[in-house]
């Protein structure tokens, strides 16, 4: 099989019934394939982040069904859905009747990943409307905007990028990621493919988020509007909403749940891609959520800035293997329902004593969650939402404050890891 008969087949790899055992045999070969099959796993697990696809030490097996540990308020990705919610709908979509402007807009897709598949170094401003103290892959529909910057650069075969914002960073040096606060004492390294940047994880390489959208393209449900200047194209990508939204959720919301619309401005000498917005459209109002302010290909500083970590004002923690648990405890870990595991939990750090929840904490400073949440005290646990596209669940709880007021809060959970263990995903 040759690499271009791979890439002509390879949805057949995410249709899980009709797998070939010539194409885990190519990809066993074949260094670059089995990296191309990698990056299409990276998009498809934003879909179905049930199950994360992982190839396989090529015993021509189907990939397992298995995620690694999940990461503090790792909620939902608004843009990275917005790019890919189609992508491998029907995973082997043949047809191609497209109108005229999905044609062009194939094209210019198409054009923008064959450029930037060149580009060695690049370096971005990036807007989103999140909180500053939350992950890379928080976004608040209703939060102010904060700056992000992102920096990448290839050496050799390894993709190296840093992505900041404020206090907050995370280092890829092709073989591990390395995430730290400024003013947090710990810090950790995790899998070089564990998805930790959440919508960044598909930013970092703008050719493939340009194959995602050609691909969608190529589908049905979507309009595009075309706009050329002299030297810019400007494609408008609008589709609507799937799902509607929860309530009780709020800002968790999918963008899938609202009619969304993605900008893309291109360069057209050079077809590469100058600028990018991602808003949703809300009762007939548009509210971005996402854009871009600088784009700066080859840019000089980019591998300085991939490479700067602190090696010595932090303890860092180690995640590429999970921790060890005593088998009993380990048995009644996995045999908790979420309401249950979430009970335990916030008892624990209401009660100052996080220790009976430390695998579920093993993200945070309990220290600090322990003061954060000193005199507050649990009433009990409300109701329990699963939420299509999220691998986890919220569970919704009712607590008194040292003020004696009733609040609400909506934590997050989730047991996709090795362990099969609750643990904490967001909300505290």
């Amino acid at each position: 099989m040759t690499c271009e008969e791979f890439r002509n087949r390879i949805a057949e790899m995410f249709d899980f019934e009709h797998i070939g055992n010539d194409l885990w045999k190519h990809i066993s070969e074949c260094d670059n394939c089995r990296n191309y099959y990698a990056e299409c796993c990276t998009v498809v697990n934003f879909i179905t982040p049930k199950a994360k696809l992982e190839i396989p030490h090529f015993t021509f097996e189907k990939p397992c069904s298995k995620r690694r540990i999940s990461r503090p308020m790792r909620y939902l990705s608004y843009a990275a859905l917005a790019i890919i919610a189609a992508l491998f709908a029907g995973v082997a979509v043949r047809y191609y009747d497209l109108s005229n402007t999905a044609q062009a807009a194939t094209q210019a897709f198409g054009n923008a990943s064959l450029a930037m598949s060149e580009v060695k170094n690049f370096s971005a401003t990036i807007m989103v409307r999140t909180r500053p103290q939350d992950n890379f892959n928080f976004i608040d529909i209703d939060a102010p905007f904060v700056e992000h910057t992102l920096a990448v650069t290839h050496s050799g075969d390894h993709c190296l990028w840093c992505i900041s914002k404020g206090n907050h960073h995370v280092v890829c040096d092709g073989m591990a990621q390395y995430q730290w606060q400024d003013d947090v004492a710990k810090a950790y390294i995790s899998p070089y493919d564990e998805n930790i940047i959440g919508i960044f994880n598909v930013l970092v390489n703008i050719g493939q988020l340009m194959d995602y959208e050609m691909t969608m393209a190529k589908q049905s449900g979507n309009h595009y509007d075309i706009a050329r200047s002299d030297s810019l194209l400007t494609l408008t990508v609008r589709s609507v909403q799937k799902e509607s939204p929860n309530p009780i959720l709020k800002q968790h919301n999918y963008l899938t749940q609202f009619d969304n619309e993605r900008e893309y401005v291109f360069d057209i000498p050079t077809n590469r891609l100058l600028q990018m917005r991602y808003c949703i459209i809300d009762d007939g109002k548009k509210q971005i959520v996402l854009e871009s302010r600088f784009i700066d290909y080859n840019h000089d500083t980019a591998m300085a800035q991939t490479i700067k970590i602190p090696t010595t004002q932090h303890e860092w923690i180690d995640l590429r293997s999970d921790i060890e648990v005593q088998p009993d405890r380990l048995t009644m870990l996995q045999h908790e329902t979420p309401t249950e595991a979430a009970t335990r939990i916030l008892t624990s750090i209401f009660g100052q004593n996080t220790s009976t929840a430390s695998e579920a904490l093993i993200l945070y400073d309990t220290d600090q969650l322990a003061d954060t949440w000193k005199g507050y005290k649990l009433i009990g646990a409300k109701e329990t939402i699963h939420s299509e596209g999220y691998a986890g669940v919220y569970v919704v709880l009712e607590v008194i404050s040292p003020h004696n007021q009733h609040n609400t809060i909506v934590i997050a959970l989730r047991n996709d890891n090795p362990l099969r263990i609750w643990r904490i995903d967001g909300g505290i």
